[in-house]
């Protein structure tokens, strides 16, 4: 074979190689259509912030009373009335017997008066109280004990009475009572003011009133 025809059969041997692997060669992979991302929620939207509320108002307090001057509330023809460990005094074996003489003139039964137990004082008003005469009475009492065997009782008294008055019916049941310690057998001391009583335990008082007037 000639040279010319050689290189004739080697080109178009290679242009056919050439078209082969033209003809073989992979088309390219087509890019992945793009996903669809999901729809993000829409963002709700931020809760309305509630109002804070109106505060409430103000409760109207209850008014002070009004000062009374001298105790005197303001009517004339009224003064304060005191008295102090001069009231009619009594003794009672206990609270029951105290409880029976609701005013002065009923305190007539003897007393037994018992040892280890507690005596009860009873004091009253200094004169028949009517609201014709006194107003807003106020009774006061206490004891105290002092050694040796001394017994000390104190008396409040205070209203407001109608100047020049005097009132004998209707008597209202103004008293107070107070109650020593359980005292044991033996003679005792009661001071009262400006006087001293006598007291055994155990023993009988006929007439319970160490103070009358």
């Amino acid at each position: 074979m000639s040279r010319n025809a050689f290189s004739r059969s080697c080109a178009a041997l290679l242009s056919g190689l050439l078209l082969s692997g033209a003809c073989n060669k992979a088309e390219p992979a087509a890019e992945p259509a793009p996903q669809a991302q999901p729809l993000s929620p829409p963002s709700a939207a931020p809760a309305a912030t509630a109002a804070p509320a109106a505060p409430a108002a103000p409760v109207d307090q209850p008014a002070a009373p009004a000062a009374v001057s001298g105790e005197t509330a303001d009517k004339s023809g009224w003064a304060p009335l005191s008295r102090r460990d001069d009231l009619p005094l009594c003794v009672f074996s206990d609270h029951v017997e105290r409880e029976r003489a609701q005013l002065l003139a009923a305190a007539k039964s003897p007393q037994k008066l018992r040892a280890n137990t507690k005596l009860v004082f009873g004091v009253f008003g200094p004169h028949c109280l009517n609201e014709a005469c006194d107003e807003r009475p106020n009774l006061q009492c206490w004891v105290d004990s002092e050694a040796p065997r001394t017994l000390v009782v104190h008396t409040r008294f205070s209203s407001l009475h109608k100047t020049g008055s005097t009132c004998a019916r209707d008597c209202l049941e103004v008293d107070s009572a107070c109650e020593t310690a359980e005292l044991p057998p033996g003679k005792y001391d009661v001071r009262y003011g400006d006087r001293t009583y006598k007291l055994t335990i155990p023993g009988t008082l006929r007439d319970p009133c160490l103070r009358r007037e």
